[in-house]
């Protein structure tokens, strides 16, 4: 049991709530919807999908560049005052974007979705479950997936009702209301900066330690020593492909809407997927904790590269297949909020996880950028999206080479230094 001093009400578990709010919860109203939202806006404006969908180009290059800048702010001043304004501003903006009728305004937005992405997309949660977690810290990052997954069952097939009975302006200006409401209060509650500031211990702290927990400092790489591992860049290319994977979820909606078996049948498939998560999230992070990084990123690229195959096979036609094709897909879902981290952890150690952390997070949003580019034109240029489920089977197969050599080049250069 940890020795501690608690001050007031404040418990470790409440920071799950705080990371919900300031990220999770902003990423799956806010940011997993926006595919839902490129084809009415495309429909009405008559815009190419290169030029509808750049913003989100712009978005996650903007926050890749301001990677190392927040690393170094969250460590010097208070991250819940931080993410207060950021989840004020990101969604304020948002509601505001209900109202565009231009490419520029889109433009606009995307330079402020990438200033507040900075902030919320990727840091917060590893940041904070690292500084308060000594043990199941994987566990405790995936409790998050259970409330998110209640909210996505009814999210995506209330969200596609209310575009087509209401347009996207007015959908997207209620979401975003929606979004403040929760968030805000979450954020305010739920963030502290760290245990020792509200006079208490790491969760665990004292105990035995698991394997890539930080209590095993000593034996994990120094910042200059990754540099010179060949580990850490493959490492970065798989973030980064992992990161044009999970992209490919905003495509399917526009992929099943045009071909028979229609964007409701990726509604409904997503919907499903959302209350299977409430058993696999946890499921997923013990794997994580109980066999660690390599282990249990190579198992979820697996279930990927079957879920992309499945989704070839089927052709935009059959739904059962389609079905089990989004099934075994979703779960690389887990790599971009679990996997990687875990996997960073186990193979570099905790010594300097917070700088190795700020470079993987600015590759994963380079890589973002790169997604909506690479999906964009190939529609714009093949004027179908057929090829969409092919790319990303190819990629799910060199993550799954990846995975392996990443513990090869890692243990030979721990035997080096």
């Amino acid at each position: 049991m940890n020795k501690r001093s608690r001050k007031g009400y404040f418990n470790h578990w409440f920071i799950v709530g705080g990371v919900l709010g300031s990220s999770t919860l902003m990423i799956l109203f806010l940011c997993n919807t926006a595919g839902m939202f490129v084809s009415p806006v495309m429909e009405q404006f008559g815009w190419s999908r290169t030029q509808a969908t750049f913003y989100l180009t712009l978005f996650n290059w903007i926050a890749a560049a301001m990677q190392p800048l927040v690393g170094r702010i969250y460590e010097k001043y208070d991250m819940r005052l931080i993410l207060s304004v950021v989840v004020a501003v990101f969604c304020g903006a948002y509601i505001w974007s209900g109202t565009f009728t231009h490419i520029w305004q889109w433009n606009l937005f995307g330079v402020i979705y990438g200033v507040m992405a900075g902030f919320f997309m990727y840091l917060p949660g590893p940041v904070l479950f690292n500084r308060w977690f000594v043990q199941k810290m994987s566990f405790a990052m995936s409790i998050g997936g259970i409330v998110s997954g209640i909210i996505g069952f009814f999210l995506n097939t209330m969200l596609v009702m209310q575009i087509k009975n209401a347009g996207w302006g007015k959908a997207r200006m209620e979401l975003g209301v929606i979004a403040f409401a929760v968030c805000f209060v979450l954020t305010v509650f739920g963030v502290r900066n760290s245990p020792e500031q509200m006079g208490m211990e790491p969760y665990g702290d004292g105990e035995k330690p698991e394997a890539g927990t930080r209590e095993e400092e000593e034996s994990g790489f120094e910042y200059a020593q990754v540099w010179r591992s060949p580990a850490f860049y493959v490492t970065l290319c798989y973030g980064f492909m992992v990161i044009l994977l999970t992209s490919f979820a905003q495509q399917i909606y526009s992929y099943a809407d045009a071909m028979p078996i229609g964007m409701e049948s990726a509604a409904k498939a997503f919907s499903i997927m959302s209350v299977a998560m409430l058993i696999l999230n946890p499921a997923i992070g013990w794997m994580y904790d109980r066999f660690g990084g390599i282990k249990g990123n190579l198992v979820i690229c697996l279930f990927c590269a079957l879920g992309t195959f499945l989704l070839v096979l089927c052709g935009g036609s059959s739904k059962p297949l389609f079905y089990m094709g989004v099934a075994c897909y979703n779960l690389v879902m887990s790599s971009m909020t679990l996997g990687i981290w875990a996997l960073v952890k186990y193979v570099f150690g905790a010594r300097a996880y917070a700088q190795i952390l700020s470079k993987v997070s600015l590759v994963l949003l380079v890589s973002g950028g790169v997604a909506n580019i690479l999906y964009a034109q190939l529609y714009d240029i093949t004027g179908t999206y057929t090829t969409f489920p092919i790319t990303a089977f190819l990629l799910s197969v060199a993550a799954v080479v990846m995975v392996p050599m990443i513990a090869v080049l890692a243990n030979r250069s721990k035997k080096k230094m």
